[in-house]
């Protein structure tokens, strides 16, 4: 006897639905105005606010730059802010707030604001050496910090008002401040550079090689 199998073909259609993601919210960051100039080696308290319509944002990471360049980032606290500590540069110096978005959130960022540096202070010595053939005036201009002091150096009689010369400032030199010690521990095996205590300076850390000893420097 033949027996004939027949099969069949059951098809089973599944209806999938759709996974939505909602488009991030877009935002806005201001970043509170800097004062209009400060004098060289002057902490600056940087400031941005992160919204969603009129609501703050949070969390959320916030990278302030000088141009181009980050000088340093914070997240956002409950209240829709985040603030660095920095020291800049002597010159002319436009700050922005990046605020880098969530999923929730989109990027934006602030408008660009002026901030200068005033100049490094300088101090400026005569001397002076005699001869038959008369005198010959030295001036010497020392600065602290980098880059060193461009310019010309006039040579002026105070009493007759006159100005003897002027001339173009040579190649100067680099010294640097006497070595200071600091207790490290024992075996102190890493070392790291960073604003621990938020003013705006940086301070160092060290870890014992025992790694259960870390000392602290700050400025």
């Amino acid at each position: 006897m033949n027996k004939k199998f027949r099969s069949a073909l059951v098809v089973l259609a599944c209806a999938i639905a759709p996974t939505l993601t909602a488009a991030p919210q877009a935002t806005t960051t201001t970043l509170a105005p800097p004062p209009d100039s400060v004098s060289i080696g002057t902490v600056v308290t940087l400031t941005a606010s992160v919204e969603a319509g009129s609501s703050p944002v949070s969390p959320g990471l916030v990278t302030f730059h000088d141009g181009t360049t980050a000088i340093g980032s914070a997240q956002l606290i409950a209240a829709g802010t985040a603030t660095i500590k920095v020291r800049l540069g002597p010159g002319a110096h436009a700050i922005t707030a990046n605020f880098a978005g969530t999923t929730a959130y989109a990027k934006s960022s602030s408008s660009a604001e002026p901030l200068t540096v005033g100049p490094i202070a300088t101090a400026t010595a005569i001397s002076f050496t005699d001869s038959n053939a008369g005198y010959t005036l030295t001036g010497t201009l020392a600065s602290f910090g980098w880059p060193g002091p461009t310019g010309t150096v006039s040579f002026r009689d105070q009493t007759s008002g006159i100005t003897l010369g002027s001339v173009a400032l040579g190649v100067g030199s680099l010294a640097f401040l006497p070595q200071q010690a600091f207790a490290a521990g024992l075996n102190a095996s890493s070392v790291a550079v960073g604003d621990f205590n938020n003013d705006g300076i940086p301070d160092v850390a060290t870890v014992g090689g025992d790694t259960a000893s870390v000392a602290f420097w700050q400025r």
